[in-house]
């Protein structure tokens, strides 16, 4: 998990100058901090279809999934 917040701090700072806040920015910024954590690789970049926990962790993410279907 540090790695993959590495990872996107990397990609903020060498592309600070190009980007803006953009649905594809942050679908880029998602995969980045959840590579290699989902069940379902797939899913990575993507908006929420199903229920998620994360095991170890007092941090409960939201029981619904994204009903905004604005890609």
């Amino acid at each position: 998990m540090s790695l993959n917040h590495k990872e996107a701090i990397l990609f903020l700072i060498e592309n600070a100058e190009d980007l803006s806040v953009t649905p594809f920015v942050i679908r880029n910024l998602q995969q980045l901090l959840s590579q290699d954590l989902l069940a379902n690789s797939a899913a990575c970049g993507q908006l929420r279809q199903i229920e998620v926990s994360i095991s170890k962790n007092f941090h409960m993410p939201l029981n619904a999934p994204s009903n905004n279907q604005n890609n």
